[in-house]
């Protein structure tokens, strides 16, 4: 079984040769688990809210700012990572794939878990096979590829294709997960079978092209079979005592007598054979030929294919369920399965599954047959009976917000996909168990008034109340449409849900636990918090950019305050009576001063800010930016930045322990929270420094000119560099002469810096031309002059660039061959009146490159690099198409870090299911 499509070794040698071949001609130069108490089985609900019409709102990956990356910072203060899908404690930051890449299937019957080997994360993944649930995770070898459950001794057995030297089998007790030991086999090992007449498991093994046989009752070798090339799929046909091994490369299956190991005879198949499944009801074996769209059926009792079935694209995978005698094929370019009749070879349905299914096994106990979707790393769930879709199941544990009970000691996760909230000793930073809620949890809050905490599941529309001296769910309460933010006032014991699909907060008397009333906020509502001090409650509207202010007391609107763009989550300062709001959008903070209800500054932060906590210990404002990976730590006594920290994949929520002082943060797309300690200065003798801009057109490219000549731009919200310690003066500069900025001074004194600066609009601008002169070359001689990103070319001795306006202008003259420019480059400062710099080029004193030919491969030389360029070009996307679905690969020295690249989740959080759940842009949420 495979999960991307593998070229053969001669297709890359070959795709290799032809790219040298070509750059020859060009003349270039190349050189262990813990399982947990699953929460109360539910009705299975459809994985939730997808909000692609959100999907535009955020910058695309490509407009988002590339920062330098700092050379130090202030932080560093993660303590430990707790790692939810095994309930493991790492020290320090530690940032896991949550289980991602399923591949290959395995099932116990005796007790219904469904075991998926996850390719990438390097484990294997327990599911219960009656309500999807993941239990929990099994640490197993380098790249997990295949699965098989030996109902003779309750083994697990897990094929690894990397290891060194060779590939290996790892073998767990199915029933305590314990290890029992490891198999070492040949290279690339891929799929498994068992011989249940005498014990012996085959092992296909892709790259050496032969079978490892070895004794299931002592792990022995007993022998290896050479087969045919690239073996993949391999099934048992316990009739006649034969081993069937689908051979990929020669696009035939060789045939194994189990008792003596020899080969019977070779069977011609279709285009690259994949998987094989026997199915014991008629005694036929199906294999699915990759590259012929069908799946040959082959009579076991004449050695021969006798038919092909037509399916879907690029047919992966298959599996029979004894209990209806249907195939079910996993057509991995179509994302769809293909439901056969195995009495007579008819289609009977297709079913729609997640991206590039690879994988399938049927639960003849609860009638459920299973797909793994290896692109959207998820499993479809299809209902044999009726071969319906039941939705999706997310592989791993996906943690949105965090809340802390100040009375019992434990930390509160709400899991968006898993319908449950984890309960964490605060203490011991350990799992102590979970508590089933309503549909998609999103964010909740501990209400010190009665000792129980709110969760708001959007999904469902209601609040479940859990009880926390027992740590159960005692109470579900109906609110509006969309629930997605909980927040209390504890002077009188109301509870405030923000609704976001019907634009109102729904109160609650904390009390009764009623409904007493409702109040209509802004468009879009998201993030809400109580200020203690006057008895308020805000309410960010994600879509009005505003924040709606409602007195605590009596639920009415009393304000509304502009903030930044797409606000999504609030946090109050009980130390200095502020309101920090977080704008997704426009990477700030906004701060309103509680009491006379304006906004009196703003904080540049990291990308997409999502989750906000405040730490009372110490008063300083702890910030989750999603699209950074990292957290921005805002004192809130100068509301300026004074230090950040990597941390999982997608930081949300975060929550206070006024207890120990430590911050927690739910990492969404790690299924970890981290446990950030105490600020931890560092001291750089470099340092990062950053500027965030506001007031500018988004994609407006502008720059930080500074007086030693350095220049800097973005056409996005941030500018990063790193400078040595000392004083700085700069200007500021934008392509647009309407938006003025003003320069300033600062200073680098062993810690980052971050610079906020304001670009103002101002409707009548003078403006000024800058003419560039130039002496020395040859007359009709072409050359150019690069002013603020803009470039002119020029045969003349003079260019101009009209419409400057008045300030610094960074500038770079365009090489010249045989030529050099004095000077190449600099500041054109003007100075309310137009402006002349004059450029010297002088000869050479070194040879001259030689000129280029007038013509190449036969056409004008333009056209024949040009012709040149998109052969390569397409060259190098077939290598790279072939090398991606050619999934034997060595196992990467660690996990690559996650870019979210195709296609990143729309605003506002949490994500939809993978992949990664979802494209590029905004944060994960309801809509």
């Amino acid at each position: 079984m495979s999960a991307v499509r593998k070229p053969g070794k001669s297709w890359v040698r070959a795709a290799a040769a032809i790219v040298l071949v070509v750059a020859a001609v060009a003349g270039i130069g190349l050189a262990g688990l813990v399982l947990h108490p699953a929460s109360a089985a539910g009705e299975r609900t459809a994985v939730g809210p997808s909000l692609a019409a959100l999907g535009a709102r955020s910058p695309a990956v490509a407009d988002r700012p590339s920062a330098a990356t700092p050379a130090a910072s202030p932080g560093g203060g993660v303590l430990d990572t707790l790692n939810l899908p095994n309930g493991t404690l790492v020290s320090g930051n530690y940032v896991p794939e949550n289980g991602i890449s399923p591949d290959g299937l395995g099932y116990d019957p005796s007790n219904g878990e469904v075991f998926v080997a996850g390719y990438d994360s390097e484990n294997s993944i327990v599911v219960n096979g009656a309500n999807g649930i993941v239990l929990g995770q099994i640490a197993s070898g380098d790249l997990p590829w295949d699965e098989q459950y030996d109902a003779a001794n309750g083994d697990l057995y897990v094929v690894n294709y990397y290891s060194d030297p060779n590939g290996n089998v790892t073998i767990y007790n199915a029933a305590t997960q314990a290890f029992v030991g490891s198999v070492t086999v040949g290279d690339g090992p891929d799929g498994i079978a068992i011989d249940s007449t005498n014990g012996y498991v085959f092992v296909a093994n892709y790259d050496a092209n032969d079978v490892t046989v070895f004794n299931s009752a002592t792990n022995g070798i007993v022998g290896t079979v050479g087969v045919g090339d690239d073996p993949d799929g391999v099934a048992f046909d316990p009739t006649n005592g034969y081993v069937y091994v689908a051979n990929e490369g020669d696009n035939n299956v060789t045939v194994i007598n189990g008792a003596t190991d020899a080969i019977v005879t070779n069977i011609e198949v279709g285009d690259s054979p994949e998987m094989i499944a026997y199915d014991s009801a008629n005694g036929n074996l199906y294999t699915p030929n990759y590259d012929d769209d069908n799946v040959s059926l082959i009579d076991t009792t004449t050695e021969s294919s006798i038919a092909a079935i037509d399916v879907g694209y690029s047919p992966e995978a298959i599996g029979v369920d004894s209990s209806n005698g249907y195939l079910y094929v996993a057509n991995s370019e179509s994302d769809n399965v293909t439901v056969i009749d195995g009495a007579d070879s008819a289609v009977v349905a297709w079913v729609g599954a997640g991206g590039y299914p690879d994988a399938v096994v049927a639960d003849t106990a609860s009638g459920i047959v299973y797909v793994a979707n290896y692109d959207s790393n998820n499993l479809t769930p299809i209902l044999a009976s009726s071969s319906t879709s039941l939705g999706s199941d997310p592989l791993g544990i996906y943690p949105d917000w965090v809340t802390y009970d100040s009375v019992n000691g434990d930390l509160y996760a709400s899991n968006y996909y898993d319908d449950n909230v984890t309960v964490i000793d605060a203490a011991t930073h350990q799992i102590v168990g979970w508590i089933g809620v309503g549909s998609n949890p999103y964010q909740l809050t501990y209400d010190s008034a009665n000792g129980e905490v709110y969760v708001a599941d959007y999904d469902s529309d209601n609040v479940t109340v859990i009880d926390t001296s027992t740590n159960t769910a005692t109470l579900s309460i109906g609110a509006g449409y969309g629930p997605i933010s909980v927040s209390v006032d504890t002077a009188d014991d109301y509870v405030f849900v923000v609704n976001y699909d019907s634009d109102n907060v729904t109160v609650i008397n904390g009390a009764s636990n009623t409904v007493i009333g409702s109040a209509n906020v802004g468009d879009l509502p998201f993030g809400s918090a109580y200020d203690s001090a006057n008895g308020d409650i805000y309410v960010a509207n994600y879509d009005d950019d505003n924040v709606t202010v409602i007195d605590g007391a009596t639920g009415d609107v009393v304000d509304w305050i502009g903030v930044g763009v797409y606000p999504i989550s609030v946090v109050y300062d009980d130390a200095n009576g502020d309101v920090y709001v977080a704008n997704w959008g426009s990477d700030n903070l906004t701060v309103i001063d509680g009491t006379s209800q304006t906004t009196i500054a703003s904080a540049l932060v990291g990308e997409e800010p999502y989750g906000l906590a405040y730490d009372s210990g110490n008063g300083d404002i702890y910030v989750g930016n999603y699209y950074d990976d990292n957290v921005t730590v805002v004192s809130g006594a100068t509301n300026s930045v004074i230090a950040w920290m990597n941390v999982g994949y997608a930081p949300e929520g975060a929550a206070y322990d006024s207890t120990n002082g430590d911050v927690y943060l739910a990492n969404f797309y790690s299924g970890t929270i981290s446990i950030i300690g105490p600020i931890v200065p560092v001291v750089c003798s470099e340092c990062a420094v950053r500027f965030g801009e506001m007031g500018l057109p988004s994609g407006t490219t502008w720059y930080v000119n500074l007086t030693n000549s350095q220049s800097f731009s973005s056409a996005t919200a941030q500018i990063g560099f790193n400078e040595p310690n000392g004083t700085y003066t700069y200007t500021l500069a934008s392509v647009n002469p309407h938006y003025v900025g003003t320069g300033a001074m600062f200073t680098v004194d062993g810690s980052e810096v971050w610079v906020n600066v304001t670009f103002n609009y101002e409707a009548s601008v003078t403006t000024y031309t800058v003419t560039f002169t130039e002496t020395g070359l040859p007359s009709g001689t072409s050359w150019s002059v690069t002013v603020n990103g803009s470039e002119k070319t020029a045969s003349a001795s003079s260019i101009l660039f009209p419409g400057e306006a008045d300030g610094a202008h960074a500038f770079t003259v365009g090489t010249v061959s045989g030529y050099t420019a004095s000077p190449a480059s600099g500041t054109a400062t003007v100075d309310v009146k137009n402006l002349t710099e004059a450029i010297t080029f002088t000869a050479s004193s070194s040879p001259s490159s030689p000129s280029s030919p007038s013509t190449f491969l036969g056409l004008p030389a333009d056209e024949g690099y040009a012709l040149l360029a998109v052969i390569v070009i397409v060259i190098v996307a077939l290598l790279a198409v072939l090398l991606t679905r050619g999934r034997k690969k060595a196992a990467p020295a660690s996990p690559p870090p996650v870019q979210w690249q195709a296609p990143a989740p729309p605003p506002p959080p949490p994500p939809p299911p993978p992949p990664p759940p979802g494209a590029a842009g905004g944060p994960p949420g309801p809509g």
